[in-house]
């Protein structure tokens, strides 16, 4: 439980905060690079979890990631990143590039007692 008053950037009201305390927008050259990878999955598929941002080269996402990390870490505590073209990639697609671009944060864990998986958004109707 938290007992210290937060008062640095993490203690915040809607009124305070504009779309570049949170938002992070993503460049048409993340995008391609996105694609790329995308691309080089469907021809060569790995499990998810052996996948590592390590395995491909992503500067422009490495960059919007960066800056997502020191907004983390420094800002307001929490970052969106916009925009994925979600739309151009099957789910199985979209899980491995949330998994490499979330892995540049940081190891990906299970967020549940249940171990759910860090990319699964489903309802259990609880």
């Amino acid at each position: 439980m938290l007992t210290p008053d937060v008062l640095d950037r993490r203690a915040w009201s809607r009124r305070a905060l504009g779309p570049a305390d949170w938002v992070v927008p993503l460049p048409d050259a993340a995008v391609a690079e996105l694609q790329d990878v995308a691309s080089r999955l469907r021809r060569d598929p790995l499990p998810l979890l052996l996948l590592s941002p390590a395995h491909f080269v992503m500067p422009a996402c490495a960059a919007v990631m960066a800056t997502a990390a020191r907004m983390l870490r420094d800002g307001v505590g929490l970052v969106v990143i916009d925009r994925l073209p979600v739309d151009a990639w099957s789910p199985d697609e979209c899980r491995s590039l949330y998994w490499l671009l979330g892995s540049t944060l940081g190891r990906p864990v299970a967020q549940k007692a249940t171990r759910a998986s860090p990319w699964s958004t489903a309802s259990d109707g609880r």
